[in-house]
């Protein structure tokens, strides 16, 4: 649901193009990942190649699961601030949570932890406005 509402408020609006799993986002040729969302600024367009995202996206997101806990929140971290990437939005499915990590000079701090009740917003994108309630719905 995260993935619609990304689409249609960024993508529909021709903010920026977003990107699902699986697509690739090199950042050099020792350092490729794979996250569950990807989203590249129209202004930054020029790093999306037919065969993947050829440097750091706007925004990247990892939806937890038990199998990447400590990779999502320890060693992905460390990656995409090492690279560059502006924003990191972590997503807890289970507990209906996400973090929102901002980049400050070469680590990222907490700008916004969000829960169901909340309003996921973006500096990068003044207009995204995306209820949390929608995503997290368990129906």
């Amino acid at each position: 649901m995260l993935l619609h509402q990304l689409i249609t408020q960024l993508k529909l609006t021709r903010l920026a193009r977003v990107f699902h799993a699986p697509v690739d986002v090199v950042f050099d040729e020792k350092n490729v990942v794979e996250p569950d969302l990807v989203i590249v600024a129209s202004a930054n367009s020029s790093i999306i190649v037919e065969r993947a995202v050829e440097g750091a996206p706007d925004v990247v997101v990892e939806v937890l699961s038990p199998s990447s806990i400590a990779r999502d929140r320890k060693l992905k971290l460390h990656l995409y601030a090492r690279f560059g990437v502006r924003e990191y939005w972590i997503v807890d499915p289970v507990k209906a949570t996400l973090e929102a990590h901002r980049l400050a000079g070469d680590a990222y701090q907490l700008r916004e932890f969000y829960d169901r009740r909340a309003t996921l917003r973006c500096p990068d994108f003044p207009s995204l406005a995306v209820d949390l309630s929608v995503v997290f719905d368990p129906a």
